[in-house]
């Protein structure tokens, strides 16, 4: 996405941070594929839900 101010274009990227797997930060601009970023975002919330089911298997033992 470009923005126009008179005859001068500013590209303007979209950037997020993720963690990965080691818990090391990443960055995911535009220059990425949707597809990968939908990936990281995935095995967040995969990883957020076997700590929580690690959580209550500890609670009902």
């Amino acid at each position: 996405m470009k923005k126009r101010y008179g005859n001068i274009r500013i590209p303007q990227k979209f950037v997020l941070v993720v963690k990965d797997d080691q818990g090391n930060e990443r960055m995911i601009d535009d220059d990425d594929t949707d597809l990968e970023a939908e990936n990281l975002k995935l095995k967040k919330q995969i990883e957020e839900v076997q700590v929580e089911n690690a959580k209550l298997q500890r609670e009902n033992n």
